[in-house]
């Protein structure tokens, strides 16, 4: 999911003067401001620098006259999805890496979900424990999609590394358990199955809807079918 929501388009920096500047080339007369006001980039994959602009106090925009500075935003590569969580909030250059301070917020929640709601299983039952984890991950995953900056959004997937990974284990030593010692190896066969169409179902979300925050809602909303996982 999360290669999903943070992927980072193709992207440069936005042409102070044009308001309504795009990643795609709309004139000749866009692209000569293009090479006007962006600097080639030193990366041979790339046609421009994605992090500086051409900025002069005159009226002129030659590379000569300017000054090369560390631009505040950017227009983004719309053909592969149309919005997602890094070109929302613009999570590159210098906050690049913030993108993997998310995936390791959500993996660390993995590790304490595993632990905190193990015990749980142990102490309280792992039906309680299995459904207190789902209440969570369907709450924090339908959250997610309205958090407008970074921290609050590592936070939730934190919550929801958590609690979608300690409830699979709950889920998967129940299903063990609710078979004879003879047929427990299907259940461990159909589980990582279902994994697998799971893969494929955000797959087909992104393909389709293209914008990150559908992609989440329709992953998040049928997580409401768990609850009745209790009866």
């Amino acid at each position: 999911m999360l290669i999903v929501i943070l992927y980072t388009p193709e992207h440069r920096c936005k042409i102070p003067s044009l308001s309504n500047d795009s990643y795609a080339i709309q004139n000749d007369y866009h692209r000569r401001l293009i090479n006007e006001t962006i600097p080639l980039s030193s990366d041979p994959t790339q046609p421009y620098d994605r992090c500086h602009v051409y900025v002069t106090d005159g009226n002129s925009l030659h590379a000569a006259n300017a000054s090369r500075v560390m631009c505040t935003e950017w227009v983004y590569d719309k053909s592969v999805f149309t919005s997602t969580f890094t070109s929302q909030i613009n999570l590159v250059c210098r906050d690049s890496l913030k993108t993997s301070h998310i995936m390791m917020f959500f993996y660390f929640g993995l590790l304490v979900g595993d632990l905190i709601l193990g015990m749980l299983s142990d102490s309280l039952g792992r039906q309680k424990s299995m459904y207190i984890a789902l209440v969570f991950l369907l709450i924090s995953s339908v959250s997610v999609t309205f958090t407008p900056e970074f921290y609050s959004f590592a936070v939730l997937q934190f919550i929801i590394g958590g609690s979608g990974h300690g409830a699979f284990v709950a889920v998967a030593v129940i299903s063990m358990e609710m078979v004879g010692i003879s047929k427990r190896i299907w259940p461990g066969l159909f589980i990582p199955v279902l994994f697998a169409v799971g893969v494929c179902y955000v797959a087909l979300t992104g393909f389709l809807a293209r914008n990150w925050k559908w992609v989440n809602l329709a992953s998040a909303i049928p997580c409401i079918l768990y609850l009745s996982f209790w009866w």
